[in-house]
């Protein structure tokens, strides 16, 4: 799958692409929201990951924009070393599929995105019978 992996921190962002690819995905970074939209306008994505806090706009607002007022059918996976049950919840009334407290277990991490890429088969075979 298509990951678009959008975190101000560095170390946080190259070794979690360094895993995703490890397991067979392909993975764009991003290091604000804003360079994420850009992306996500240009690429063909299938998962956003993303941080909550960032400087420019936080990973809530990416996650509404492209969720709620795109309407983007992309799934999209929050972490965040800030947990707090508010965070939690806007992100899964904004669409997240799931979210994650820093550190990451990546065990957990892999089994979601094969839960995620299961839904995209299902997602396009619905999208194909009803047509």
């Amino acid at each position: 799958m298509n990951i678009l992996l959008v975190d101000d921190e560095k170390n946080i962002r190259d070794s979690l692409s360094d895993f995703l690819v490890k397991i067979g995905h392909k993975v764009v970074c991003a290091s604000s929201a804003s360079e994420a939209l850009d992306i996500f306008h240009k690429d063909d994505i299938d998962i956003v990951i993303t941080d909550i806090r960032m400087p420019d706009m936080d990973g809530l607002e990416l996650l509404k924009k492209i969720k709620v007022i795109e309407r983007s059918t992309v799934d999209a996976i929050v972490i965040t070393g800030h947990g707090d049950v508010n965070n939690a919840v806007k992100a899964l009334q904004y669409g997240a599929y799931d979210y994650f407290l820093k550190p990451i277990k990546i065990k957990e991490l892999a089994i979601i995105l094969e839960r995620c890429a299961e839904n995209r088969i299902f997602q396009k075979k619905h999208k194909e019978l009803k047509s």
